[in-house]
């Protein structure tokens, strides 16, 4: 598309710059264009899949889930035509993007970063944050959770006729709760409802409660925007980190119109989560333990930040479990969590040996090779060890994974 309008340029100019009294010929056999069809430099492929059948959706029919790209470095992005959109519809469970090699190259000095929002009518919403450092094929999974027929470890709650709403004040208490009794939240009569634009919602008002279990294999690999995160912490600057989550829900409250609960006024959300009994605190690098303080954290998904909105202390629940209560005034996907600083100062790196990795109980085991620093590094056959991970990297080659208390010894 480039191409033709440069050598539209040029044509013109050389009209222009004929004298009028000379006549111009131009002969088909004279004229040659090249259009060089390998300037898209670094490509972006997503494959979507449900989370739980682990079948790529669209594959064998017409559904498509339509993307949003946001963030800092978003005019850079483009379909493999050089064409931008403001909504970008995936076809056969798979959507091909693309960075305009005219105006940005990405590397280690300055990568290239955005954020993409998929949606799909009965799925919940789901995110990644990009940060792209080198040229080339970059491949990436991106798993939608079915409200219907969610995976194992994933409880939706939802519940018609949840409340009323008359010119955005709810006019009873609010109660919705899982089936498990894991999370539970209420508003109280007299709340204010409005939207993200300010608009007051009225009506009948449905709700869905989503409850995800950190501690059952897979689940963190439906995490929106993944566990490598930019944080705006609680001084208020934005710094790069990993999450340790601990309890993740996501509320979502809608009136007749559809619009959506964003923000609350003369009153507040009150939350109740049970949480991970097995999580590490990193803090204390035991269990996690009535009188432990742990941070909670709200989603932004267009920007793809966290942001800090307190610390909670965990409590015992009556039924022996641990939990947290919280206040909030909005409504996003909320996360438990500790966090550490991306530098990964005094940990083990591990490198697969293969993309592929093997979920056991609380587990993993595969080939891996140790680099304990570039003079010493030692390969093991298997390796098992408990959840304090934190897997960097994604699915191009480049899979990572760096942990505290490494078990294993040279073969």
């Amino acid at each position: 598309m480039r191409t033709i309008r440069a050598f539209s340029a040029v044509l013109f100019l050389v009209l222009l710059l004929t004298p009028s009294c000379q006549k111009f010929t131009l002969s088909p056999d004279d004229l040659v264009i090249n259009l060089d069809l390998n300037l898209i430099k670094t490509n972006i492929n997503l494959r979507f899949f449900d989370a739980t059948s682990k079948t790529m959706i669209g594959a064998l029919d017409e559904t498509k889930i339509s993307v949003e790209i946001f963030g800092e470095d978003s005019e850079f992005v483009v379909d493999p035509s050089g064409s931008q959109y403001d909504i970008y519809n995936s076809g056969g469970g798979f959507l091909g993007l693309a960075l305009d090699p005219y105006v940005t190259t990405p590397s280690e000095d300055n990568p290239v970063t955005f954020n993409i929002v998929a949606k799909l009518d009965g799925y919940l919403n789901n995110s990644k944050t990009f940060v792209l450092g080198r040229e080339g094929v970059h491949e990436y999974t991106i798993e939608m959770v079915s409200i219907e027929n969610p995976p194992q470890g994933i409880e939706v709650s939802q519940q018609a006729d949840a409340g009323t709403a008359d010119s955005g004040v709810l006019e009873g208490n609010m109660f919705v709760y899982t089936a498990s009794g894991n999370a539970s939240f209420q508003l109280d009569q007299g709340t204010t409802l409005t939207d993200k634009d300010g608009n007051a919602l009225t009506g009948n008002l449905d709700a869905s409660l989503v409850h995800f279990d950190p501690s059952v294999p897979g689940v963190l690999e439906t995490f929106p925007g993944g566990l490598e995160v930019t944080i705006e912490n609680e001084d208020g600057e934005l710094e790069e980190a990993y999450f340790v989550t601990a309890a993740f829900v996501d509320i979502e409250i809608t009136d007749e119109s559809n619009q959506k609960v964003e923000s609350f006024d003369q009153g507040a959300l009150e939350l109740d989560i049970d949480i991970d009994p097995n999580v590490i605190n990193p803090e204390t690098g035991q269990h996690a333990q009535p009188g432990d303080v742990i941070s909670i954290w709200s989603y932004n998904e267009e920007t793809g930040i966290w942001k800090f909105e307190g610390k909670k202390t965990i409590y015992p629940t009556p039924e022996g479990k641990l939990g947290i209560k919280a206040e909030i005034a909005h409504l996003s996907s909320w996360n438990l969590a500790w966090t550490g600083a991306n530098n990964y100062s005094g940990w083990k790196k591990i490198e697969f040996k293969s993309p592929s990795v093997t979920y056991e109980s609380n587990e993993f085991n595969f080939l891996v090779t140790v680099v304990m620093d570039p003079s010493n590094s030692m390969s093991l056959s298997e390796a098992s060890w408990s959840k304090s991970y934190v897997i960097v990297g994604s699915p191009d080659g480049n899979n990572e994974l760096f942990m505290q208390n490494f078990p294993g010894e040279p073969l």
